[in-house]
């Protein structure tokens, strides 16, 4: 947005206000951007901040005046006073869903389970780990984000509100074991995880003077 600056012959102390970002200041005269210029004598002046839809106030600075509050008065009695207000994008909310008790990572900050936060506009690293541990013998592994990236990839946040969601596929550990244990080998190996509702075929090799003689726990067949 150009400044434009309209002053004519002033007979008191000026007042100079610039514009920087989508955004307008009001007060005492005041018009910016349309006038960026008044002669007030030796009194004050409170200015107003009307940020554009979609943005907000990020500073004021010259004339005494600092920090994000939406007024500011200016005092001309010592002289001449030059205000800038600045304005940038408002932040915008970033949802970020995955399963509970699974962590990720937006913007450098670690999070656990679905997590809204806000966040200027701007690129930011999205990222998560695989597999997770979930408790004793289960765990979650990634499949994929909702916005197509990989499992560590950039995320641009614009205005407007965003939505990420994150697949996982749950496993649990098959445990196995041989009775005696020199009695022979079960195979697949013990500890191995395998996705939810996977039918797997286990196989005992007898060794040598051992014969096979049944199953214990959960099996569809003893024998």
């Amino acid at each position: 947005m150009d400044n434009v600056n309209i002053c004519g012959t002033v007979t008191g102390n000026q007042l100079t206000v610039t514009v920087n970002g989508n955004g307008s200041v009001t007060g005492g005269g005041i018009d910016c951007p349309s006038v960026v210029c008044s002669t007030l004598g030796t009194g004050s002046v409170t200015l107003t901040a009307v940020p554009a839809p979609g943005f907000v106030l990020t500073g004021w600075s010259g004339g005494g005046c600092s920090g994000t509050a939406a007024t500011c008065t200016v005092s001309l009695a010592s002289g001449n006073q030059a205000v800038t207000a600045t304005f940038g994008p408002a932040s915008q909310p970033v949802t970020v869903n995955v399963p509970a008790g699974v962590g990720f990572t937006l913007n450098g900050t670690s999070y656990t389970g679905s997590q809204t936060v806000n966040l200027a506009p701007g690129t930011y690293t999205l990222s998560t780990t695989t597999p997770q541990s979930l408790g004793a013998g289960i765990q979650a592994v990634f499949v994929s984000w909702s916005d197509l990236g990989a499992i560590a990839h950039s995320v641009t946040v614009g205005s407007s509100a965003i939505t990420i969601t994150g697949t996982f596929k749950t496993q649990y550990q098959l445990t196995t074991a041989a009775s005696p244990s020199n009695g022979g080998t079960v195979t697949p190996a013990s500890g191995t995880f395998f996705d939810s509702g996977t039918v797997v075929n286990l196989t005992a090799t007898p060794n040598s003077g051992f014969v096979f003689a049944n199953w214990t726990g959960p099996v569809a067949s003893a024998s």
